[in-house]
């Protein structure tokens, strides 16, 4: 019976033509992986970024006494509003510099400000590009040049000493809050809630993909970003959050090289809205937390 013996020659063509497939599917891979980075960063931007513009939401803010309707210069000459809520007794209270999360504008947050004065901050809620009365169009890097901008104008326009500042971010706002604390800016404490360690890691977690996810851009990296921050840092989580996992939180405690760190987990909290599981006690445990630094 006739039996075929591959020859020398014909391993090399075999070899040859393996090779080319190889190389034909690298090939195909990498475009595919272009075009995939292209439509997910699209569509990304289209999930994460929700603002609302200025002609959507309350903007009476004139009952509220002494308070400050604010224009700043962000990089590129685009121009941020934010409004300043004063401390209810004067002197060297402590500001809260919120990055908000990527839904809405500022007008979403009164009843959390009232709380926040009621314990003595004041309060600068500031929208990012494309947010709000706030020029320009959303982007990651462009939040993290706003909250820069809004640091600044803080500390050279409102004569606010940075060891006053407590920088705080909620939900993707807690990855900007995280780089501001990074860049060797001077503050009291980083406060982050329901923030998730990347946008890798959350939509790994989300629907089981790792590849070709891995591979895709670090968007959000609050992980790695983390450990430049030496600030005491308060991370509160919701145990019950179904939008962000609570391990999340576990994790980015573990990250954590703050000089000094703590993690609030709140047992009946979801996603961004233990304030209103907890009402005053949220607010205290913010200032306890706060005024343990000098």
């Amino acid at each position: 019976m006739f039996r075929f013996k591959p020859h020398e020659k014909d391993g090399g063509v075999l070899l040859s033509l393996l090779f080319r497939l190889i190389k034909i599917l690298v090939l195909s891979l990498a475009v595919g992986t272009v075009l995939l980075l292209i439509f997910v960063k699209q569509k990304g931007n289209d999930a994460i970024f929700l603002p609302l513009s200025s002609s959507q939401g309350n903007w009476e803010v004139s009952k509220y006494k002494g308070f400050d309707d604010c224009h700043f210069p962000s990089e590129n000459g685009i121009m941020l509003h934010g409004w300043f809520f004063p401390a209810p007794k004067s002197g060297n209270n402590p500001v809260i510099l919120w990055c908000r999360s990527s839904v809405g504008n500022i007008t979403l947050h009164f009843d959390q400000i009232k709380f926040f004065q009621h314990f003595g901050f004041a309060v600068f809620i500031f929208d990012y590009r494309g947010y709000g009365k706030s020029q320009g169009s959303p982007s990651e890097e462009g939040w993290y040049v706003d909250a820069l901008a809004a640091y600044d104008y803080l500390v050279r326009q409102k004569n606010i000493a940075g060891r006053q500042i407590v920088i705080f971010g909620q939900s993707f706002g807690g990855a900007v809050a995280i780089r501001l604390a990074g860049q060797n800016v001077e503050a009291k404490a980083l406060v982050i809630e329901a923030t998730p360690l990347s946008l890798h890691t959350l939509v790994k977690d989300k629907t089981g993909i790792d590849w070709p996810v891995q591979n895709l851009p670090a968007w959000f990296p609050s992980d790695s970003a983390l450990t430049q921050v030496k600030l005491p840092t308060l991370i509160i989580h919701g145990k019950n959050d179904s939008s962000v996992p609570f391990a999340h939180a576990e994790k980015l405690l573990a990250k954590s090289k703050a000089s000094r760190k703590e993690l609030f987990a709140v047992n009946n909290g979801g996603h961004q809205d233990c304030y209103l599981k907890l009402g005053f006690a949220y607010f205290k445990k913010i200032y306890e937390f706060v005024q343990q630094n000098p």
